[in-house]
């Protein structure tokens, strides 16, 4: 609407960038009608009336959150995701005038059911150390709280990835998805969707032996220099 609907272009040029907006049934609701202004306005009316409005936009988030399969407890990103869904849907129900579906209801009910076990023992312990009743907004709170501390011990344990700047910084292997970017704190800094903590010690960075390079006492014995030298290569 801001970019081509309130411009100064003609309808043939606006009907022409809203056709190439559109897909499927979308695209389908409007193809019978031509480019002049009348058929222009009428487009974008039978669009709205369709497909727009803040509560299909909301409706769209709960179906996100409902089709989305029990969560692992070692998924760190279905996780992310799964606590960003239910943030947006607090918000929408809340800019709806909704808020009184974000207590202890059903949708509470089916947002626990998305956790894993070890996941809603972690929420529950989180209830009463904070003395705070169960709903919707609660849960919010403690997935943002979660999500952080899960992030920063994923960090701690394999140091944050980095992407691969050039063609022989990823070691010609930029083809294997499954791999992650070198990392100051091991050869390998992916962790997995599915395994978040790797089961064996990374490498030391500098000497290649079974420690992480903060305990390494070659790396130490070195000068600042040439450790910030040495990080600047590994990383």
């Amino acid at each position: 609407m801001s970019l081509v609907d309130q411009g100064g272009e003609p309808s043939t040029i606006k009907m022409a960038r809203l056709r190439q907006s559109l897909t499927g049934t979308a695209l389908e609701a409007i193809r019978g009608l031509g480019v002049t202004e009348p058929e222009y306005n009428e487009a974008k009316d039978i669009l709205q009336s369709k497909f727009g409005g803040e509560r299909r936009k909301l409706q769209a988030y709960m179906d996100q959150i409902e089709k989305m399969p029990p969560l692992k407890s070692a998924d760190v990103q279905s996780f992310e995701r799964f606590a960003d869904l239910v943030r947006i849907a607090v918000v929408k129900l809340q800019a709806e005038g909704r808020g009184g579906e974000l207590g202890d209801g059903t949708l509470h009910s089916l947002l626990v059911k998305k956790l894993a076990d070890s996941q809603v023992e972690s929420y529950s312990r989180w209830l009463r150390e904070h003395k705070k009743d169960k709903s919707v907004l609660t849960l919010r709170d403690w997935l943002k709280e979660e999500v952080r501390v899960r992030v920063e011990a994923v960090e701690m344990a394999h140091g944050i990835k980095a992407e691969p700047v050039g063609g022989a910084a990823d070691g010609g292997k930029r083809g294997d998805r499954g791999r992650g970017s070198r990392s100051f704190f091991g050869e390998n800094g992916n962790f997995g969707k599915e395994t978040p903590f790797l089961r064996s010690k990374p490498p030391c960075a500098y000497c290649k032996g079974n420690h992480g390079v903060w305990s390494c006492r070659r790396f130490q014995n070195l000068g600042v220099k040439e450790r910030w030298n040495t990080v600047n290569t590994r990383i």
